[in-house]
């Protein structure tokens, strides 16, 4: 069996922080690697698989920073889109939408006839 495991360490016992289909009384060699800090998977709503990788990709530096490889990482299949598709316009579009939706929610109109601002 082979798996990437997440634990912690506590009064000199290395603790698994889930099970992962560990058996007990079973001997496994361990490859320890620091993780990054804190619960970043959850913040950034990645899949495990890809949490996995993003550790297997880091490195730590003697002084204690940290890097990761993404060198294709992120490569996609984008054969089914199409040429005149602009992502950065489509995202720009929805973040347009969501806020004039938020608007509408946090100032609805109060009657259905708009009216000229008042000068002065």
């Amino acid at each position: 069996m082979s798996a990437v495991i997440e634990a912690v360490y506590q009064n000199g016992v290395l603790k698994p922080l889930a099970s992962n289909g560990l058996k007990n009384d079973q001997q496994y060699r361990l490859i320890v690697q620091e993780s990054l800090p804190g619960n970043w998977r959850d913040e950034l709503d990645v899949s495990p698989e890809l949490a996995a990788e993003i550790e297997r990709r880091t490195t730590t530096l003697p002084d204690g920073r940290k890097i990761i490889c993404l060198s294709g990482l992120f490569n996609a299949d984008l054969s089914g889109i199409p040429d005149d598709y602009d992502p950065v316009a489509e995202a720009l579009a929805e973040l347009r939408r969501e806020r004039a939706r938020h608007f509408d929610e946090q100032w609805p109109v109060l009657d259905d006839e708009v009216k000229e601002p008042v000068n002065g």
